[in-house]
């Protein structure tokens, strides 16, 4: 018999690049947006955000980082508020409210009208209840838990309403990364959301929950 050769073959995977920095996202937005979040977190701030725990740092911490996370995907300024305001009257999830329902006409006045819709329906509604629609067509329904009602909403909404969903638990990925990893759960939920989310949050949602 000849001698044979022995070949080895090395294959070499990446994946996509993580999220970026806060400060690189900050770099990447304009001067009166900049002063406007600055604005805007220390309306936060007078609010006690800075003295809330929330997933090994401060509840303000998270809320500006969500507010950058979304804002990274290229959605719009109006979206990224809702983002920065997502637990404002408290969650299902996070019931600790900074402020209450009365105040919603002095935080539009602040935010912006569409900003602070999206920011009220993502604490008055059931996480479930988002989720559900996903599986559904349209029309699409939330269920309001202060009203204790089922509204409509449209798929842009919707779709709002999933982005910062999945900013908010990509926010928390550093210090809960063995969690959230292993949460099937969630990686089922957001896979099957896909198609309603911005191209960039999707990219960025694969990558975190290894879905290829």
């Amino acid at each position: 018999m000849g001698d044979w050769v022995r070949y080895t073959i090395i294959f070499s995977f990446w994946s996509q690049p993580p999220l970026k920095s806060a400060s690189e996202i900050v770099e990447s937005l304009s001067p009166p947006e900049v002063a406007h979040l600055a604005q805007m977190t220390a309306f936060l701030e007078s609010l006690g955000a800075g003295k809330r725990d929330h997933s090994g740092g401060s509840l303000l911490k998270h809320l500006v980082h969500t507010y950058l996370i979304v804002r990274s995907w290229g959605v719009s300024a109006d979206l990224a508020t809702a983002g920065l305001f997502h637990s404002v009257y408290g969650t299902a999830g996070y019931p600790s409210a900074l402020i209450g329902f009365d105040d919603r006409d002095a935080l539009r006045q602040l935010i912006g009208r569409e900003a602070e819709a999206v920011a009220y329906l993502f604490c008055a509604s059931d996480r479930e209840s988002i989720f559900e629609n996903v599986i559904n067509r349209e029309p699409y329904h939330l269920y309001d838990r202060r009203l204790e009602v089922r509204v409509p909403v449209s798929r842009n909404t919707l779709s709002a309403l999933l982005t910062i969903d999945l900013a908010n638990s990509l926010e928390q990925l550093p210090t809960h990364l063995d969690s959230i990893s292993a949460n099937t759960e969630d990686k089922d939920r957001y896979s099957l959301a896909s198609s309603f989310l911005p191209e960039a949050a999707a990219a960025a949602m694969r990558n975190a929950y290894s879905i290829y």
